[in-house]
């Protein structure tokens, strides 16, 4: 038995594309992917590079996008159909509603949308953050009342998405927990060899703002150095660097990390550090543990499900006051011991947040087979 399978997307993003590259070479799966366009601006200005579509079988559809989409929905009228991120854009809840009104088997992946009064990139118009917060919740609600009755599944990327789906009156049944997942490079102990001075070495990757919590971060390590610590954070990723207010005691700015990279520089540190306010998932949590190094993020950051659920890094929570600092400090005071233990537990975990594992899952979804496999199910937060 095989499924033709239609992904569409507004762009596909690197850590998509591994996961739709091991969809396509399944038995059964004969995938075809339509973006809007090849690489996100958004992406493009963070140093992302763009996806190679023929990879996927894919292809860009931004001329005459409308009679594209609805050729399509009639040339292959059998295909089951999957939208990623179906409310950010126009023409793809467009194309979303069209599959829901012909009664096309439909599929939805969407992250959480964020709850917070902040900018997701960037910090400026900070007036305006608290009416789009609240537009953004109105919209979603209003889109999910419209399609979770005909929608036949939803991969939801993150506790937070799962919540908000439940929270819309979706039922239980039809969501199914996700994520995002990027192969790993090389084995850990083939990059480098770890560090086992007193100096404790953090490292953050990610957009200078504060949504990512960056602010949080660099003040509590400059407090740790003041009070006789000694640990060092290095920042590397685009954004405002004024806003750090370098430099600070242990603190540096990087730049960017080569695209590609990042988890041979992350593997030269003790600890990735993601302090987000929110975060949807957080890619850098995969990288980071795919190269032996253990996490400590928020609870606010989707992939925190990965550091919890395999004891490799430590999770605190932003609407508990001191909660990050507390963290640290543990971590300064138990040390060695606390390292051993995640870095063991992070490379337990490689083969089990890899892109096949998510392909595998997404294709007993479609299958209807994922009460006859525990494979797959790793991937998720139960």
């Amino acid at each position: 038995m095989s499924i033709d399978v239609i992904w569409w997307e507004s762009s596909i993003t690197d850590h998509q594309l591994h996961t739709l590259k091991e969809l396509s070479c399944l038995q059964g799966i004969n995938l075809r992917v339509h973006a809007l366009k090849s690489e996100s601006n958004d992406r493009k200005r963070q140093g992302w590079t763009s996806s190679d579509l023929s990879l996927v079988n894919g292809e860009v559809f931004e001329r005459r996008p409308i009679l594209f989409i609805l050729r399509t929905f009639f040339r292959r009228s059998n295909a089951v159909h999957i939208f990623g991120g179906p409310f950010d854009s126009f023409l793809i809840t467009f194309a979303l509603f069209i599959s829901l009104i012909l009664g096309k088997r439909t599929f939805v992946l969407t992250e959480p949308f964020s709850p917070i009064s902040a900018g997701l990139l960037e910090d400026n118009w900070r007036s305006m953050f608290p009416f789009v917060a609240r537009f953004r919740a109105i919209k979603h609600r209003i889109l999910w009342m419209l399609v979770k009755v005909r929608v036949d599944g939803i991969f939801a990327v993150s506790k937070l998405a799962v919540s908000q789906l439940e929270r819309f009156g979706v039922q239980s049944k039809k969501i199914f927990p996700f994520g995002y997942f990027v192969p790993a490079i090389n084995r850990p102990s083939a990059i480098v060899s770890r560090n086992d001075s007193e100096v404790l070495r953090l490292i953050f990757v990610g957009t200078i703002n504060s949504t990512k919590g960056i602010d949080l971060a660099v003040n509590a390590i400059d407090a740790f150095n003041r009070s006789g610590q000694k640990v060092i954070l290095d920042v590397y990723g685009p954004g405002d660097v004024g806003r750090l207010e370098l430099p600070k005691s242990g603190v540096s700015f990087k730049g960017l990390i080569e695209f590609g990279n990042s988890q041979s520089v992350i593997a030269g540190y003790d600890c990735l550090i993601l302090p987000s306010r929110y975060d949807g998932w957080g890619v850098t949590v995969n990288e980071a543990l795919l190269a032996g190094v253990p996490v400590i993020c928020s609870r606010q950051v989707g992939a925190s499900v990965l550091v919890e659920k395999w004891g490799c890094g430590a999770v605190f929570d932003h609407n508990i006051k001191g909660s990050f600092v507390k963290v640290i400090s543990e971590l300064c005071d138990e040390r060695v011991t606390l390292l051993k233990e995640w870095r063991v537990n992070a490379e337990y975990v490689i083969n089990i947040i890899s892109p096949f594992v998510a392909a595998q899952y997404i294709a007993d979804v479609l299958f209807d087979r994922l009460d006859e496999k525990t494979n797959g199910i790793s991937i998720t937060y139960q």
